[in-house]
């Protein structure tokens, strides 16, 4: 029987409340959009939109001696030199596990509204807030429950995941959104049999596609779906679904092409080995995530960890467990799809060929919203159980998840790094704001970096990321040696009458043989100041 059947005086609350959350939640996601780290993996978004290459990049800095910061500046943000389309030209040749649509909004966003960290992400923010309306959507379309559906956007509201993803200049609340509506379509299409629908289910299909590849997983999960529900039987919306699926993946076979022929150029650390106990250990912290997250890793007291996690880990499994026993095969079939077929395709090559691919949380996504489509039934149903002690229970549930959920949004609002650029604590990053806090102090620093030509990409985009914090007007400068800087330091003298601060950044091994360590004052693993 449908929740809106049941004794539902009391829906009132839980719509009031779902509001008041709302709210809070579309605050969170435009709070302190700026105060954390502009790191890697935003750096290289950002560089994909602006339309560049690596190479292309390097070569013109390699004719200049003496840049301003503000000047690398254009490769973070789309400009005259470039078009429309080359953030396609460039993502296809270089980046092909990228597809191009998020950056392509992107260039578009940019070129109204301006180029700065908040600009960048607050696209992601609002893309992220059409998140609520289709989460709500596809809850009535699988259980005719605004319940269930005012339940799941509390929890996403709050939900610590959803916010890290909202506040991100990458394409991840593009995903989730494309994924909510395809199912949408897809449940529509064939709850109606309208041809309408199986026409926005291709379109919406394509679009997620072009969001993010793995999209295709859930494609897959949507076919075994259909074959669950209508059988092997003659069906008329067979030919219809057939052909919306086809329509798809020619749509997207000409990206899947550029995957083929580029594969090569994809980051292969996902390939790396991890252990299997770190495998189970991840899978369970990052189920607990979706609800709970103060920025803790494997390296945090037991204490601080076990309990929690085991408990919402515990509480995920249940409310899988009772979405199976109380629904038909209809429901719960769509969701363990959309739960298990991007987690199978995810675990099994890490289990048989070894890699950590279902390590990665943002890779789970569509796991994560079934996850709370199951959490969210479970707690709206029993709101309606007939003994007390079970209505009670899920409100007390309920309550202390939104509890963990707001000090979670509370405590990352407030952080510079997160668990998810554990990355960036390995490298220059983690020291950034240290060191734009040094340089910054001298109206006219001077960065001498390794030659353009030995510099790696990591590098190179730790540089890019520099430019966000770092005032324009400091001077960069290639090419790191004794002469090179004893020539610097004489000009300066004789140009200005003083010798200004002068900083030398991630000197290569063969340099620092060339520069006595006592003219290095160290300000940070990697960054050193030239003693006077």
């Amino acid at each position: 029987m449908s929740l809106e059947n049941r004794s539902q005086p009391q829906i009132k609350w839980l719509k009031f409340a779902a509001i008041i959350l709302l709210i809070i939640g579309i605050l969170f996601r435009f709070t302190n959009l700026e105060q954390r780290l502009y790191w890697h993996d935003e750096v290289i978004n950002s560089f994909g939109v602006a339309g560049y290459t690596v190479t292309e990049a390097t070569q013109e800095l390699s004719q200049q001696q003496e840049i301003n910061f503000g000047e690398l500046q254009k490769y973070q943000y789309p400009n005259a030199d470039k078009s429309f389309f080359s953030p396609i030209i460039v993502l296809a040749n270089n980046e092909p596990q990228n597809p191009p649509l998020y950056y392509l909004i992107s260039w578009v966003w940019f070129k109204i509204f301006g180029n700065s960290i908040t600009v960048a992400r607050s696209l992601s923010a609002i893309i992220s807030l059409l998140i609520f309306p289709c989460i709500y959507w596809l809850c009535r379309e699988l259980f005719k429950s605004s319940a269930v559906g005012w339940t799941a956007i509390i929890l996403i509201a709050i939900s610590p995941f959803h916010l890290l993803y909202a506040q991100e200049a990458r394409p991840y609340s593009l995903w989730s959104v494309m994924i909510l509506l395809s199912s949408i379509f897809f449940l529509r299409a064939m709850r109606t049999q309208k041809n309408y629908n199986w026409i926005f289910y291709s379109i919406s299909l394509t679009l997620s596609l072009y969001s993010f590849p793995f999209s295709l997983f859930v494609a897959i999960g949507h076919g075994i779906y259909f074959l669950g529900i209508s059988g092997f039987k003659k069906y008329k919306n067979y030919s219809k679904y057939i052909t919306a699926s086809v329509l798809s993946i020619v749509a997207f076979s000409p990206w899947l092409l550029f995957i083929k022929l580029n594969a090569y150029k994809i980051s292969d650390w996902r390939a790396d080995d991890v252990s299997f106990v770190s495998l189970t250990k991840s899978w369970i912290g990052n189920i607990s995530r979706v609800f709970f997250d103060i920025n803790l890793d494997s390296t945090a007291p037991a204490i601080y960890i076990i309990p929690t996690t085991l408990f919402l880990f515990l509480l995920t499994i249940y409310s899988v467990y009772y979405l199976y026993r109380k629904t038909p095969l209809s429901v719960w079939l769509f969701i363990f799809t959309l739960i298990g077929i991007t987690a199978i395709a995810l675990i099994l090559p890490d289990l048989i060929a070894g890699g950590q691919r279902s390590r990665v949380a943002r890779y789970l996504t569509p796991c994560f919203l079934g996850i709370d489509i199951a959490v969210a039934y479970y707690l709206a149903t029993e709101f309606y159980a007939r003994q007390v002690w079970r209505q009670l229970l899920s409100k007390i549930l309920l309550v202390l998840l939104i509890t963990l959920g707001i000090l979670s949004c509370s405590v990352f609002l407030q952080a510079n790094y997160w668990w998810h650029k554990s990355w960036a604590k390995l490298s220059s990053y983690d020291d950034l704001s240290q060191i734009a806090t040094v340089v910054n102090q001298s109206p006219d620093s001077l960065i001498i970096a390794p030659e353009i030509n030995q510099i790696n990409e990591d590098i190179f985009f730790e540089l890019l990321s520099f430019t966000h914090f770092i005032k324009p007007q400091v001077r960069l400068q290639f090419g790191l040696n004794s002469e090179k800087i004893s020539a610097i330091k004489s000009n300066e003298e004789r140009s200005t009458g003083r010798t200004n601060r002068i900083f030398v950044y991630n000197p290569l091994e063969h340099s620092l043989k060339d520069i006595p360590l006592n003219q290095l004052q160290p300000i940070t693993k990697s960054f050193f100041e030239l003693k006077k």
